[in-house]
Order: C-alpha cells, then sequence, then structure tokens
C-alpha cells in the first residue's frame, strides 16, 4: 500500500512493481498520495473507496491512471457503504 508516508526508495519500487509486473494486479494507495505526480499508466480501472471532499482531487488522481493522448479505456468505480454504528450494550 502507498500511502503519504511510503518513503521514495519504497515509492518507486512499489510503482515499478505495479507499472511493469504482471504479477501484481493492484495497487492500493491512498488518494493524496495517487494525485501526487503519480502515473499508473498500466491501470485499467480506478476504484475510488475513501472518497474525498474535493472532486477535482479524485479526477486528478483518475486522470493520472492514463496519458491524455491514450486510445485506452480506464473504469473509474465509486464505491459507497453506510458506516456501521457501535452500540452500548444494554444489558
Amino acid at each position: 500500500m502507498l500511502h503519504g508516508a511510503t518513503p521514495v526508495a519504497k515509492r518507486r519500487e512499489l510503482v515499478r512493481r505495479f507499472q511493469e509486473d504482471e504479477q501484481t494486479p493492484f495497487f492500493v494507495l491512498s488518494l493524496k498520495a495517487g494525485g501526487a505526480g503519480l502515473n499508473l499508466t498500466a491501470a485499467s480501472q480506478v476504484i475510488h473507496f475513501d472518497r474525498w471532499w474535493n472532486p477535482a482531487v479524485e479526477n486528478q488522481a483518475t486522470d493520472r491512471t492514463f496519458p491524455s493522448a491514450s486510445s485506452a479505456t480506464c473504469w473509474c468505480t465509486s464505491l459507497y457503504a453506510r458506516a456501521r454504528r457501535k452500540t452500548a450494550s444494554t444489558s
């Protein structure tokens, strides 16, 4: 998993592995890490599961999955879930 605290060397290795190794089928990363100068042109799907308050940030992260001149298809999906509230036991 790639997030903001991932060291630069580890970040490069994670990205290289996803881009080049077909045995790495998915890459989990935080939205901020994904939108900050990271291009994942090997991706064919983007799934936003940690929604961000600013849609432009999500759009930028999605746009970084394929070059603008590419004719490749990239599917973008957003997952929504209802939070389960933990209730105190009344026994």
